[in-house]
This record gives structure tokens, sequence and C-alpha cells, in this order.
């Protein structure tokens, strides 16, 4: 159960009130099954707005009529045994994922909405060391149709990420990650956001109503410190994540009116710190992350749902969070922008 009030930011008169106050519910249920050593997959359906791909959260609305319930995952995992155990000779694990599945490569919210479950196919390649200091290097790759059409060609989101896992003392361990997002023909996703047929995040991209001033081919570079602090239920958790938008305003060729676009604007930023946990009775969290998003740093449609904006936009998200029970959580985050 959720409830989100706005203040400031809207028209000041009496049709458009400058406060909204809006409750909300999710609901999520998941089966998962390993089917052989070389096979497992499962499938999640989750409440929410079935053209709206980036949260599962379901207004109260719409005069107390049901509420729809979706496919928001069904996937299967293959793990084969003779080329781990073979040819990889058990130093690594190979698998491939296909269908709609939780994200497979490393991300933040800064280009990706924690609840978009991507389509498609991946592969991902891992291996262990046992050196001190190295500890993981892995490989992911990603196949993702977003718009599959008989009448002319389809979209394609194409894209890979190297990750690696360092040991850097008893203490500390830090995670590095560089991915790269490519969009094979997003205008259809405009197209959509002006026809209604995708709705979630307002479009904020430089755009027509059905073309993108951009193309987006998005690098993605993260990286992450986790520290054992004087308690194991106080971790404390720093994380930066730059994405550069390496093709901004390079679609303006293709428009007969363009808009105007800045290819300066192509950077995003979000630092974050958190301190404590929320897995065990009476644990406490307690978090700041600021984030810097500018015009044409992202493709919009799909990045942080709650943000007053998806672009050309800076935030700072509080957090706080009480394990009340082990399975009841109550968590506060405040969005000032």
């Amino acid at each position: 159960m959720r409830y989100e009030p706005f203040f400031g930011g809207g028209a000041v008169s009496s049709s458009a009130p400058d406060s909204r106050h809006r409750p909300r519910l999710r609901l999520r249920f998941n089966v998962n099954t390993r089917f052989s050593p070389e096979w497992s997959g499962g499938f999640t359906l989750a409440s929410g707005d079935p053209f709206d791909p980036i949260s599962r959260n379901q207004t109260f609305t719409a005069f107390f009529q049901r509420k729809p319930l979706n496919i928001d995952r069904a996937f299967l995992e293959y793990t084969p045994q003779w080329m781990n155990h073979g040819l990889l000779r058990g130093h690594g694990e190979f698998r491939v994922t296909a269908g709609k599945f939780g994200y497979t490569w490393y991300r933040t919210q800064l280009t990706f909405d924690n609840d978009l479950n991507p389509e498609g196919v991946s592969q991902t390649l891992a291996f262990q060391f046992k050196n001190p200091v190295f500890k993981n290097l892995t490989f992911v790759a990603f196949q993702l149709p977003f718009n599959e059409v008989s009448s002319g060609p389809d979209s394609f989101l194409h894209g890979g990420q190297i990750q690696t896992q360092w040991q850097l003392g008893s203490r500390v361990r830090f995670g590095g990650y560089v991915g790269f997002y490519d969009f094979n023909r997003a205008d259809p996703v405009r197209a959509a956001q002006s026809a209604g047929t995708l709705t979630g995040n307002t479009n904020r991209n430089a755009a027509t109503a059905t073309q993108f001033a951009s193309k987006f081919g998005i690098l993605d570079v993260i990286g992450r410190l986790d520290f054992t602090t004087w308690s194991a239920r106080w971790p404390l958790m720093l994380q930066f994540n730059y994405a550069n938008n390496t093709r901004a305003c390079t679609n303006l060729v293709h428009i007969a009116v363009p808009p105007a676009c800045d290819p300066s604007d192509r950077n995003a930023y979000w630092a974050e710190v958190q301190l404590g946990s929320d897995r065990e009775a009476g644990d406490i969290q307690f978090g700041y992350t600021f984030i810097r998003i500018e015009r044409e740093a992202v493709l919009g449609a799909f990045n942080f749902s709650n943000l007053r904006a998806p672009t050309n936009v800076f935030t700072h998200r509080l957090n706080f969070g009480y394990q009340a029970y082990r399975n009841v959580n109550f968590t506060f985050t405040s969005l000032l922008g």
C-alpha cells in the first residue's frame, strides 16, 4: 500500500490545483522452478496499467472498477552443464535467458526503472577467481525487441555490459560496470506515447509528435563501494552512475520541421549513499541520492518513474526505511527537484 502526495510545480488555478494526493496498491505473485540441472524458469503476475511498462502500482481510481492483473514476467533459463564443466572446466558459467525476465545486467534507475522487465534474449558468461583482490569478471549481452510489426522494420535494443568485482581489504568491496545500450529505431516509442498506447513517463526528450530529435546510444558507467562497518546491521553503500547519450540530436536530419535540440545536453549523473539494511526485524536504513539528467541523456520512456520528469531535471531523493517485522517494511521517500 502506498500514498503519494505531490506539492508544487502545477498551474495555480482552481481547475489545476498545486497539489495532488494519490493512494495506490501493488500486487505481485511469483512462481519460479527448476525443471532439471540445466533448465529453470518462472512467471510473475502483477497489478498496474498494462500500457505502463515502468510501474506495477495501481491507483485507487476509476469509480471502484476492477483492477487489471498482467503477465509481468515469463521466462526460461538454460545453463548448459556440458559447456560449463566441459569447455569452461568449471572455471566459468554460461547461461541464456529468454522471454520477459528481470534484468540480467546491473543498472540504476538513471537508465531503467526497477519495475520494467525487458523481453527478448540475454547471454551471460561469468568467471570466478581465487585471487584475493580480483574476484569476478562477467560479460552480459542482450537482444531485446521492443516494437515488432508486420508493416515495416522492427525496433530493437541491443546492448552489453562488462562487470567486475574486487575485494579491497577485509571491509571493502568494489563493483565496476561498463555497459552500452543501442536503441535501434526508437521513433515508434514517441509515436506510441502520442497515441496513448505507451503511458508512464511523460516525454521530455526533444521530439515532434512521432519522432525524437535524438537517437539513443547510451554509455553507462557505474562504480559501487560496499563497506562492512562496526555492525552487520549497518552496512554502508556508495554508488555513482554516469550515463552519456553518444547520439544526442543526431536524428534531426530525418525530421522535416526539426525541434530545438542541444547536443551538449547528453549527460546524466546518479550519486547515492545508503546506510543500514532492511533484512531483519528492527533494521533501519537511511539514504540520499542526487540525480541530474540532461534532456537528451537517456530515453525518458523507460527510466525512473517517480521523478517529476524523466529528463531535463535534477532531483534530491531522501529515503528512510524501517523493518517492523521480517515481512513487514515501512518506507518513506521524498523527491525534491
